[in-house]
């Protein structure tokens, strides 16, 4: 099941910066966008590989990019998942100077307190940021088909409008899943953080 988000990519002409909660589709938004694209370089950092492959050799990130902008004179940079390895931000901000309008980086984070905690250069002025959150009802056909009801209410409240948890044949135990994690990891350790 698909969902058109309301969110259009195609506006930020320099680039963005596409924060929210896990699960809300930010990875799938992007990559469709990228789809048909054939000058596209990406980073999933949930990849413990690339992770320490960059990691390992500092100049080979922008080395890549450079070789790639070499290629094709204009570049989709995807960087996903940035606050596992926010430094590679400050390297960006360099290649983005020095190619004004050949690179659009199109980058996700899925931890604003992460990012905001260790002080990451969000490029300010470079590229725009937007913010994606779970599903509206717009998103997900309630209004257009006026169904708006008891029932269809009752469905989000009992399971959320993460898409990932309705697409699912047993949302009640996804949003188990997720809530047990998320809540652990973001909820309690701001607050920890807090205190």
């Amino acid at each position: 099941m698909d969902f058109k988000r309301q969110i259009d990519i195609s506006r930020f002409k320099k680039g963005f910066f596409l924060l929210g909660p896990r699960q809300v589709g930010k990875t799938y938004l992007i990559e469709q966008f990228l789809k048909e694209k054939g000058n596209v370089l990406s980073y999933n950092f949930n990849s413990r590989a690339t992770y320490l492959r960059l990691q390992r050799q500092a100049s080979l990130f922008s080395e890549e990019i450079e070789a790639a902008l070499d290629k094709h004179k204009f570049l989709y940079l995807f960087l996903d998942e940035i606050q596992k390895f926010p430094e590679l931000l400050d390297d960006l901000q360099v290649l983005l100077d020095k190619h004004k309008n050949a690179l659009i980086p199109l980058i996700t984070g899925s931890s604003a307190r992460k990012l905001r905690q260790k002080k990451v250069n969000l490029l300010p002025g470079r590229i725009h940021s937007a913010k994606l959150f779970p599903l509206s009802f717009v998103e997900l056909g309630l209004l257009e088909k006026n169904n708006v009801g008891f029932e269809a209410l009752r469905r989000v409240f009992k399971e959320g409008l993460l898409p990932g948890v309705i697409r699912t044949e047993k949302p009640e135990e996804e949003l188990k899943y997720y809530t047990d994690i998320y809540l652990k990891e973001e909820i309690e350790a701001e607050a920890n953080t807090r205190n």
